[in-house]
């Protein structure tokens, strides 16, 4: 299972705190903490919450390491990858990608 990786590498990815996403789900920054670490595991209903805020795929979120993709796999929920949420700090070969496009 790959969501504690995930999950901060998503946070990071957009440039938000812990707190920035513990209060878009209405939890403690804690428990957030608790599910990036691997401390903790979410609840069904958070999970697809944590999906929706990141607007990425539940199965994306799980089962795969998004950190070894190119922002365009990936498996977002729109179909679609809006850049302008995506900030610059994401590894060399992935801003490669994006500027080929």
């Amino acid at each position: 299972m790959f969501l504690p990786t995930n999950l901060k590498w998503l946070r990071r990815l957009k440039k938000r705190t812990q707190e920035d996403v513990a209060f878009a789900l209405n939890i403690k920054r804690s428990t957030y903490s608790g599910y990036e670490n691997g401390v903790g595991e979410p609840s069904l209903d958070k999970l697809v919450l944590l999906a929706n805020y990141f607007k990425i795929t539940l199965d994306g979120l799980v089962a795969q390491d998004l950190r070894l993709m190119a922002v365009s796999q990936i498996p977002r929920t729109d179909g679609s990858i809006d850049k302008s949420e995506w900030k610059t700090e994401v590894p060399q070969t992935i801003m490669r990608v994006v500027r080929e496009e």
